[in-house]
């Protein structure tokens, strides 16, 4: 509460934005080729994944491939999910619960003006021992 207080910013009560955020398992899928992506889905949806996200950097943008993807499904399910991707011969390089937003439309955009002093509040949440985790729906310039 000081780091944000002391910011500028304020505190909310527990559980107040709750519905910008779903929590999900969050799995990083990577070393795909450009034939990955069909059996990727079908292995995702049978083990219990509810989406999959193929992630293109520039170059595989250009080209029209893939090389990772982001799969995402309930929280419960998350180890299963993981396995049965392991098992389906794909590599998982990480996985987590995560918050991801809801709604992209609830998503702020921090003007270039006010981006140092967000990102040093972000820095000072980070760094507080008493913070695990910091999530947030700004969207960086």
């Amino acid at each position: 509460r000081p780091v944000v207080s002391k910011s500028g910013g304020e505190m909310l009560p527990t559980s107040n934005l709750d519905y910008l955020f779903q929590h999900v398992g969050f799995v990083v899928v990577s070393n795909l080729s450009k034939d990955d992506e069909d059996s990727l889905w079908e292995c995702a949806i049978d083990v219990g994944a509810v989406d999959v996200e193929m992630q293109m950097g520039e170059e595989e943008e250009q080209q029209g491939t893939s090389s990772a993807a982001i799969v995402t499904c309930d929280p419960s399910d998350l180890w299963n999910v993981v396995q049965g991707l392991r098992d389906g011969g794909f590599t998982t390089e990480e996985f987590e619960h995560r918050y991801i937003l809801s709604d992209p439309d609830n998503a702020m955009v921090i003007e270039k003006n006010d981006l140092e002093q967000f990102e040093m509040v972000l820095e000072k949440l980070e760094d507080d021992l008493d913070v695990t985790q910091v999530y947030h729906n700004a969207v960086l310039p």
